[in-house]
């Protein structure tokens, strides 16, 4: 019995495929997206620029060249060979399948996507790396705005919010607020 066909991912399912854009053409890409209609995300934050002598708050993108796309692997990867989309898929570099694209779970993103659009929680969103994990409990919260969302429960200096920080397949971490209404429990190991 040959094994290495039940270690393949399934190609044709829908997912959230972490796709990343050729020299900072997300601008174009999202408008090719929105074109045929798919299912796209990129997490945005405000910023304070100055324009004409005043200061404004502006969305940007987090990232100036990761875009999130619920969509085939094989439709992807159609969109990126034969329609020459500027994109190319993030791959993992842990997994022993060969071409192994990094995908998120529904519930992941949906938290993710949640989380961002949260701008007075103040949500801070890095690459996973640039994060260093703090010994702290694990959590879960169980009511309020994030129910559902896991991970870990920081408080950098006394006084200041608790913090939810969480990680999107391993590649992203989001550091959130977590409000006096959330109830929490620790996860035991």
């Amino acid at each position: 019995m040959n094994n290495s066909s039940a270690n393949k991912p399934d190609r044709d399912a829908i997912r959230w495929y972490v796709v990343r854009c050729h020299n900072r053409s997300l601008r174009r890409v999202r408008a090719l997206f929105d074109a045929k209609e798919i299912v796209y995300y990129v997490p945005e934050t405000y910023k304070i620029v100055e324009e004409k002598g005043k200061k404004v708050k502006k969305l940007f993108p987090v990232f100036s060249d990761i875009i999130f796309v619920k969509s085939s692997y094989n439709e992807i990867k159609r969109l990126k060979d034969v329609e020459k989309y500027p994109i190319i898929f993030y791959f993992s570099h842990t997994s022993h399948i060969q071409d192994d694209a990094i995908w998120v779970k529904d519930k992941e993103m949906e938290l993710f996507i949640k989380a961002s659009y949260m701008y007075d929680r103040s949500p801070e969103i890095k690459y996973f790396g640039e994060v260093k994990f703090k010994p702290g409990d694990r959590i879960r919260v169980v009511d309020g705005s994030f129910i559902g969302a896991e991970g870990y429960l920081v408080q950098i200096r006394r006084g200041q919010k608790k913090q939810l920080l969480f990680t999107l397949s391993n590649m992203i971490t989001v550091n959130l607020s977590i409000d006096e209404q959330d109830l929490i429990e620790k996860i035991e190991k």
